[in-house]
């Protein structure tokens, strides 16, 4: 985060589904039928990708001579064309992906986009292109690492057309080892199932069954909470109405409240803990997401406040990623605990910091 210094940004950087702020940056804007090219003289020529609405578009940054005064300003790019992001581009600009390719200048781990008419969609190699990196052919597992999960029934592997709901959870030590979780052992929630591409996790109930499920474009609406939605080609756990959390790159185990007004017969697992207006606490990284239990938390019996930011991270301790100006926190106070050992918070109060 950026502190104080946050009040004066006046730069931000689209780049695909990302958002980077930089001070004194180039950072054009297109609304559909204005082009505005704030902070993007030493620009000139350079073309970038915006996004407005949840659309892409590509503008170019141009300089004409207006009475005397030089003036900047961008058009939307019509003509159809591919683009890339640019090597070592720290001001998110793309080029051409043709032109990339001859100087060797696209960046090998960006962000290409497919653009007609100057609408750009963010490139995705299709499924049927992939393969499961984990795979068991009856007898032995191949392909697999340590921390990968899968779920199979006894000696077969479930193909990625077949729904069950008493598949084996299996966790890979290794490329050719993977053992059982025993039921008693998982925790309710989903696993990133390595074992196959369309069916991109695994959901483990309170019924103590495992299958692999296949998870669908969506929005966080608030009544769906827990539940797994494609946003802008990423897995998200809707956490609460308009509180989606993008699980990729999430590598560590870190701690979120997730609103648990949950409908039955709702499509996630934590249906086990509903409880109208409350929040409990979701452990989540992107191979596992589980529900904290009251025991696990970090002090016992459970603190009475919990601080978040708008996104409902939780911060156990004073930390300038929250505790700066110009930054959002979010107070949760504990209301109750229940007899399934989960503790419940309520939305108390928020400010934004001013220190």
């Amino acid at each position: 985060m950026f502190g104080k210094k946050l009040l004066s940004v006046v730069g931000l950087i689209f780049l695909g589904s990302q958002i980077i702020s930089v001070e004194g940056a180039c950072s054009p804007t297109y609304d559909g039928s204005t082009c505005n090219a704030a902070g993007c003289a030493d620009d000139v020529g350079k073309t970038f990708i915006v996004t407005n609405g949840g659309n892409n578009y590509v503008v170019e940054i141009k300089s004409s001579e207006v009475g005397g005064e030089t003036t900047i300003s961008c058009d939307k790019k019509t003509e159809s064309a591919n683009y890339c992001t640019a090597k070592d581009a720290k001001d998110g600009s793309v080029i051409n992906t043709i032109v990339g390719f001859c100087d060797g200048t696209c960046d090998a781990g960006g962000l290409t986009y497919s653009c007609v008419g100057g609408s750009c969609t963010e490139d995705v190699v299709p499924n049927t292109c992939k393969r499961a990196s984990c795979t068991y052919n009856g007898s032995a597992f191949s392909g697999c690492k340590a921390g990968d999960f899968l779920v199979l029934n006894p000696g077969v592997a479930l193909l990625d057309n077949t729904e069950r709901s008493d598949g084996t959870l299996y966790k890979c030590t290794g490329t050719t080892n993977c053992e059982q979780i025993e039921v008693e052992e998982f925790e309710v929630g989903y696993y990133k199932n390595a074992g196959s591409i369309d069916k991109q996790y695994i959901k483990c109930t309170a019924l103590d069954a495992c299958s692999p499920v296949a998870v669908t474009g969506g929005t966080c609406s608030g009544s769906n909470n827990g539940e797994l939605v494609i946003l802008n080609n990423a897995v998200n756990i809707c956490l609460d109405n308009g509180v989606p959390l993008k699980l990729e790159g999430v590598t560590s185990a870190q701690k979120y409240f997730m609103k648990m007004d949950i409908e039955t017969g709702s499509k996630n697992v934590f249906e086990f803990a509903k409880n109208s207006g409350k929040y409990a606490v979701v452990d989540v990284e992107e191979k596992e997401v589980h529900m904290v239990k009251e025991s696990d938390l970090v002090s016992t019996p459970p603190k009475m406040y919990q601080y978040t930011n708008t996104g409902l991270k939780i911060y156990e301790t004073k930390n300038n990623d929250i505790c700066e100006a110009a930054n959002t926190i979010v107070e949760f106070k504990l209301d109750s605990c229940s007899a399934t050992d989960i503790a419940y918070y309520s939305n108390s109060q928020q400010r934004t910091w001013a220190d």
